[in-house]
């Protein structure tokens, strides 16, 4: 019998301006082959919340947010923009102050949110190697 492994894909994202540029990675179901169902290992759900009524969309919750996000950009402009704009990456707060929908402030597009407090980190050494990091 063969062993049940889950695949991890690796999926890029915008906005629309193209500013605010991300790296996600899902890890995928194995096949539909095996005899018992496996273990969920993402969640793909639609919101109703009043926030989310107005622009439909679905969500994606990774299991292990920390390790499979990377926000590439704006921490990609040089210094001196970085500081400029800091606040390129808009945080919209709602819900009792718990939940930040992140947006671009250039095109307003809402990349993508987080629950509870959030903290930036160092980009990982593949990003820097390829020159998408500070």
């Amino acid at each position: 019998m063969s062993s049940q492994s889950t695949n991890t894909s690796s999926y890029t994202g915008s906005c629309h301006c193209g500013l605010t540029k991300y790296v996600i990675n899902l890890p995928l179901p194995p096949s539909t082959a095996h005899t018992r169902p496996p273990p969920p290992a993402i969640c793909i759900r639609k919101c109703n919340c009043t926030t989310c009524q107005n622009l439909p969309f679905f969500h994606i919750r990774l299991s292990h947010a920390p390790s499979q996000f990377t926000l590439l950009s704006p921490l990609t402009l040089p210094l001196p923009l970085q500081i400029a704009l800091q606040a390129a990456c808009f945080d919209y707060i709602c819900f009792s102050k718990n939940i930040h929908w992140h947006f671009c402030l250039v095109c307003g597009v809402r990349c993508f949110a987080h629950i509870g407090e959030g903290e930036m980190q160092n980009p990982p050494s593949e990003v820097k190697e390829f020159g998408l990091g500070e």
